[in-house]
């Protein structure tokens, strides 16, 4: 089933639920609810940019790099960006509701390499 198919159908995570948005030719929109405590996994992107938008709640978005961590907290109408390549991870300090934007010169929906599970606390 392609990633094109599942754009509107809401999609349940240990941590809250995520729904595809608009998916175009160099760009992918999700809203995402996020339960206090939730978390996804480590993963990264090989092409795609990851921007967080908040809306609503507290969400904690960490950046894993050679020399330790980057975490930026943020609150609603904040927004941070992820490149590519780069092992990342969000974890909700409260319950809150994002959008999640990808884009790249060459998007590919199945660009993710994931080092743990997600779940909640």
């Amino acid at each position: 089933m392609s990633h094109k198919t599942l754009c509107g159908a809401v999609q349940s995570k240990l941590w809250g639920h995520t729904q595809c948005i608009f998916v175009g030719p160099f760009s992918e929109h999700h809203y995402l609810k996020i339960n206090k405590g939730g978390y996804c996994s480590e993963h990264y992107h090989e092409h795609k940019w990851n921007r967080f938008f908040l809306i609503s709640g507290s969400l904690k978005v960490i950046i894993y790099k050679e020399n330790g961590q980057d975490e930026t907290v943020l609150q609603p109408g904040n927004f941070t960006d992820v490149p590519p390549g780069e092992y990342h991870k969000f974890e909700a300090l409260e319950d809150c509701e994002c959008l999640e934007i990808y884009w790249t010169d060459d998007l590919k929906t199945d660009d993710i390499s994931r080092r743990s599970t997600g779940g909640n606390l």
